[in-house]
C-alpha cells in the first residue's frame, strides 16, 4: 500500500507564515489516514473526515496537474513540495493516492487528541 514510504517517519512538517502552518499528508483509498506525527495516523471514513480536511482535498484535487506521480516512485520528502502555483497555503496532490493539506496548529492539535497546547 505505502510502497518506497516509510510509514513510521512521515509526519506532518512546520511550514512558515504568520501563524505556525503544517503540511499534512494524507493518503486517499476507500478511507483517509491522515498522518499527525511520526508513525501516528488517524482514519476516518468519508463521514468523519473533518469538514476543513474535506474542503482542502477538494482544492487539492481540482488544482492538481493531469498526470500525477504513481505512489511507487513518491519519496518522502518529494511530497511536501507544492507542485502547483497558488495552493502552498490550502493542499496539493502529491501522487495518485497522497494529497497533503495545509493545517494549522489547532486544527493538527485538534486531530491529534490535544486540547489548549496540553
Amino acid at each position: 500500500m505505502f510502497q518506497n514510504l516509510i510509514i513510521e517517519v512521515i509526519e506532518p512538517i512546520e511550514t512558515s507564515r504568520t501563524e505556525i502552518l503544517y503540511k499534512v499528508p494524507v493518503y486517499v483509498s476507500d478511507e483517509y489516514n491522515v498522518f499527525v506525527g511520526r508513525g501516528h495516523r488517524r482514519i476516518f471514513n468519508e463521514h468523519t473526515l473533518p469538514n476543513y480536511i474535506k474542503a482542502k482535498l477538494t482544492f487539492a484535487k481540482a488544482s492538481s496537474p493531469d498526470k500525477v506521480a504513481e505512489d511507487r516512485d513518491l519519496f518522502e520528502f518529494q511530497m511536501y513540495n507544492c507542485p502547483v502555483k497558488n495552493m502552498e497555503y490550502i493542499g496539493w496532490r502529491a501522487s495518485k493516492s497522497f494529497y497533503i493539506v495545509i493545517l494549522d496548529e489547532e486544527q493538527l492539535n485538534e486531530l491529534k487528541g490535544v486540547k489548549d497546547g496540553s
